[in-house]
């Protein structure tokens, strides 16, 4: 082991290396006199990981770096730490915070002192703050809360949600002041420190930035140049920069160069005047074009007598449309199978069948 004097040491700090070194000793040891006690102490120290300094006071010299494993000496003789760290069983400075989570001061690897932040003092150990509640980020104590995240405030001793006090509040200094609201769908009034829906402030708008701008619209509405929700143009279900300049078309229409087209009247929903999708009651889709229905049938799908449904007065029987009975204006399974009854005619509802007025009263 090297002894090296406080000269030595000084021409260190200031980066002299003496000539004879080809590189840095691994490991050094400064020697120093205690003149008020006699005693000889040292300091040991690594020159990869420390910087050396020679202190003002000479009977002591200083490691300078806070992750220096280091003994400072105190003038009596003994051995103390910096702050932060303990001395070991190998009588080496050791971090509280290796030993101890949360531990900014320590006496010894098992005895905090005081704790960082997000912790709290607990007999001898550091207890985290969320322990409380979860958005607990600084606390006094095990049921104090002094700090909470930003989307909650401090509330007596926890913490509560600003959502909760005050409806569309993102962030909030406490229950009746809020800092920022929820995206875009409010907007913060600056005078009372409030959040209200865009909707309130702009009709037909979804999100805004302020009370006077908005930033989307409802459906078939397009924020104009001054910031407000205007009408699209007929037939247009989403538009954009202008009514006329429309992105999507209502059902019946079908888009061409920004432009909403009438689909064929019995169509539904169409692609093109002569691609249709989907047809009206009473239509199949034949290819792209719609096509009559049987006239029994009210609905029928991949050709005319495929019914679906039936038209009043008839019954369907597996893909076929069949006349009720004379008497029943409309059935159900079978043709004798009467929902309801033609007039001079009353519905047995036992039975499910028409009868004649004339086996009643004459009254009748």
């Amino acid at each position: 082991m090297l002894l090296i004097s406080l000269q030595m040491a000084s021409f260190l700090l200031r980066g002299i290396i003496p000539t004879s070194w080809s590189t840095m000793p691994p490991t050094a040891t400064i020697v120093y006199s205690n003149s008020s006690v006699g005693k000889i102490n040292s300091v040991h120290f690594s020159f990869d990981s420390c910087w050396l300094a020679a202190g003002s006071d000479s009977n002591c010299v200083h490691l300078l770096t806070a992750n220096c494993m280091t003994k400072l000496p105190v003038s009596n003789g003994a051995i103390r730490c910096p702050v932060g760290q303990f001395l070991n069983s190998t009588n080496q400075c050791q971090r509280c915070l290796s030993s101890m989570a949360g531990c900014r001061k320590c006496s010894s690897a098992t005895v905090c002192l005081i704790c960082t932040d997000q912790y709290y003092l607990n007999s001898t150990k550091c207890a985290l703050c969320t322990a409380i509640t979860p958005a607990c980020v600084e606390c006094s104590d095990s049921t104090t809360c002094t700090n909470c995240v930003s989307t909650y405030y401090v509330n007596g001793t926890s913490c509560s949600l600003c959502f909760v006090a005050i409806p569309g509040c993102l962030t909030c200094a406490n229950s009746s002041y809020c800092i920022t609201c929820v995206n875009n769908t409010f907007y913060l009034n600056s005078a009372t420190n409030s959040c209200l829906t865009c909707s309130a402030a702009l009709s037909h708008c979804l999100e805004c930035s302020s009370s006077t701008k908005c930033i989307s619209c409802e459906s078939s509405y397009f924020v104009d140049t001054t910031g407000v929700c205007s009408k699209c143009s007929m037939n247009c279900s989403t538009c954009v920069t202008s009514s006329t300049n429309c992105l999507s078309c209502d059902n019946g229409y079908y888009f061409s160069s920004n432009s909403c087209l009438k689909c064929p009247w019995n169509c539904v929903n169409c692609t093109a005047s002569a691609t249709c999708n989907l047809c009206i009651g009473g239509y199949y889709l034949a290819g792209s074009t719609c096509t009559a229905c049987n006239s029994k049938c009210q609905t029928c799908v991949t050709s005319a007598t495929n019914c679906f449904s039936c038209n009043v007065g008839f019954y369907l029987s597996s893909t076929t449309c069949t006349v009720c009975d004379i008497n029943c204006a409309s059935c159900l399974t079978t043709s004798s199978y009467c929902l309801s009854c033609n007039i001079g005619y009353y519905l047995d509802s036992t039975a499910h069948t028409c009868l004649n007025c004339s086996n009643l009263a004459t009254n009748c």
